[in-house]
């Protein structure tokens, strides 16, 4: 087949390409159009965009008159047809020129498996906070040491969360998500079986490293499964098997864990993960990983508008959690012991499946920026209102309440905005979203224990409602065209 040089200049403006879906984006070049023959010439990064996507940019911006280099084409065959490179010469369907998968349909079905997935890695994060006591007297040492499984997990994932999906990037997801799982559920293993804290310890950082690959790729798989309008939800599926855990995992895994032993705990998270991995193992076709080099890899993590998009999940993790970490000294008192805790943290799990989910679906008809402006205030009123709701266990449940709904609100938007930087880096990118999650977890729990040493529980809220101040001013002061 030859192409003339003229069907090369046919492009849509970057700007103008975000309108129809933030998850596609090509840098700087835009849509190139082919309409003779039986492929399309599209910019490099975009050859897996769906047949229908590229035909509707095609349709609807030939009014451009865009100028694209040659070199930053390739030439990619329509439905059934055959793949031609740059060059136009015919040539066999290749991994990097194939012709693209079918459009992606929106099943929850289909996600399940990821969901699974998330589910385990968030029971496997927080099911030991609640037999601490039997580790420590196990392994003899302090509940405080004992506490370090948590702190250990968290950090381990936050540092190599980017690290590992940088120098993971082409491995398809298909056989990246099962793995990583499956480390996962090693990690989880050998905490179950060692008698040694050091090796304890260590076992939590190969959890930890597991976990940091399987979450930001299975958020990546469920964009890319799914069509762009139903992104949003796609994503709260994932995010929603992590709030599940707590209202479902980490209770079942600490009455395992009182009943048998902790070690029951941590091989309800390994059976938890294998379940993930068998049906992680039937994935369909889809979301295959671009050709970015590791250069480029890396390069994305420095980006600037990434950074800040990163600042505004850790800022409010981090708020929050100064809080959340010590609920137990908050709210025990009004409480009334084990069983009212028991109650509350139940009404702050259901609470947060609710909140992922409707956080998607907003984010898909409203916009990512709209929740956040939405769930900025409202935690920053919770955060001023921890004192007044610590005087008795009805304002606690509705404390709890709010809190779980909105309290999860966050990460599903966040994870769209970093997806709509940079679509053929999603799984970096998202990794660093993910480190920056972890990361707030632990600076929360870290300032909320230092300021107890001086400050009643109840009295929290107030320099967590600081941070969450910095955090609601950095959204507030963004360029408007920020998603």
């Amino acid at each position: 087949m030859h192409l003339d040089p003229p069907l090369l200049r046919r492009a849509a403006p970057l700007g103008a390409v975000r309108d129809l879906g933030d998850q596609v984006q090509p840098h700087g070049v835009g849509e190139c159009r082919q309409d003779a023959g039986d492929a399309h010439v599209v910019p490099r990064g975009m050859e897996e965009v769906s047949h229908d996507t590229r035909t509707s940019f095609a349709r609807s911006f030939d009014k451009h008159q865009t100028k694209v280099r040659r070199s930053d084409c390739l030439i990619v065959a329509k439905p059934q047809g055959r793949a031609v490179t740059a060059s136009s010469t015919v040539a066999p369907p290749s991994p990097a020129t194939a012709g693209p998968e079918p459009a992606p349909q929106y099943s929850v079905v289909r996600l399940l498996p990821l969901a699974v997935g998330t589910f385990a890695v968030g029971t496997g994060m927080f099911v030991t906070s609640g037999v601490l006591p039997d580790i420590a007297a196990d392994l003899g040492v302090g509940v405080a040491a004992a506490g370090q499984m948590v702190t250990v997990f968290a950090l381990a994932y936050a540092v190599l969360a980017p690290v590992l999906a940088a120098f993971t990037g082409r491995v398809e997801r298909r056989v990246l998500l099962p793995a990583a799982m499956a480390l996962f559920l090693a990690g989880n293993a050998l905490s179950a079986l060692t008698p040694d804290y050091a090796v304890l310890l260590l076992s939590r950082v190969v959890a930890a490293a597991g976990a940091a690959m399987y979450t930001p790729n299975a958020s990546a798989m469920a964009a890319a499964l799914s069509p762009a309008r139903h992104q949003g939800r796609a994503m709260a599926v994932v995010i929603g098997g992590m709030t599940a855990s707590t209202a479902l995992g980490v209770p079942l895994g600490s009455w395992l864990g009182g009943t048998l032993g902790w070690r029951a705990s941590l091989w309800l998270v390994a059976g938890l993960a294998a379940v993930a991995v068998a049906g992680l193992l039937r994935l369909p076709r889809g979301g295959r990983q671009p050709a970015v080099g590791l250069a480029a890899r890396l390069r994305a993590l420095g980006d600037p508008r990434l950074l800040r998009v990163a600042a505004l999940t850790l800022l409010p993790l981090w708020a929050c959690f100064t809080v959340f970490s010590y609920v137990g000294a908050v709210f025990g008192p009004a409480a009334g012991g084990t069983g009212g805790m028991t109650v509350l943290l139940w009404v702050w799990g259901v609470l947060s499946v609710v909140g992922s989910v409707l956080s998607g679906r907003l984010a898909d008809t409203r916009g990512p920026r709209f929740v956040l402006l939405v769930t900025f205030p409202v935690l920053l009123a919770l955060m001023l209102t921890v004192q007044a709701a610590s005087t008795g266990i009805a304002a606690a449940a509705v404390w709890m309440a709010v809190y779980g709904l909105f309290g999860w609100m966050v990460a599903v938007p966040q994870q769209q905005r970093v997806v709509a930087l940079d679509p053929a880096a999603a799984p970096v990118l998202l990794s660093l979203n993910s480190s920056a999650l972890y990361a707030g977890t632990s600076l929360g729990g870290l300032m909320g224990g230092a300021l107890l040493s001086g400050l009643d529980a109840a009295l929290l809220g107030y320099p967590a409602a600081l941070v969450l101040l910095v955090a609601l001013a950095l959204l507030l002061t963004e360029r408007r065209a920020s998603p």
